[in-house]
This record gives C-alpha cells, sequence and structure tokens, in this order.
C-alpha cells in the first residue's frame, strides 16, 4: 500500500512508514446508542457508569443579561 506524499517549502521533514497487516475480525458489540430517541431530543448520561444514556428533551434556552444562549 502506498499513498503519494507532497512536500513543500524548505523546512526539514522526517517520514516514518509503517507497514499495516491485515485487517482482524470483528469485535463484540458494544453497548451503542439506546433504541428511540424522537426528532429533537438529545442522548444524555443518566448515570455515572459507562453506557448510561438515555433520550430527552433538550434544556430551554439560558437568558443572560437580556440575551438567549
Amino acid at each position: 500500500m502506498s499513498d503519494p506524499v507532497s512536500v513543500s517549502g524548505s523546512a526539514a521533514i522526517e517520514v516514518t512508514v509503517a507497514s499495516v497487516g491485515p485487517q482482524g475480525p470483528p469485535g463484540a458489540d458494544g453497548a451503542g446508542v439506546p433504541p428511540g430517541g424522537a426528532k429533537g431530543q438529545v442522548l444524555v448520561k443518566s448515570g455515572e457508569g459507562d453506557g448510561e444514556a438515555v433520550w430527552a428533551d433538550p434544556p430551554p434556552p439560558l437568558e443572560i443579561d437580556g440575551g438567549t444562549f
């Protein structure tokens, strides 16, 4: 496998090319994104652990000093 490399300018560069082996077998599926969720909802953490997430309505915009954020 080779990819073209372009160099411009006068600065010295060092390039290391490593060979890439074959792709391994796919791993087991992870927790992923929970199913569901409606248009406009956002994914939020539901606990401290990894993968603890649920779909929820986004919070309302913040109004600070007369501006909405």
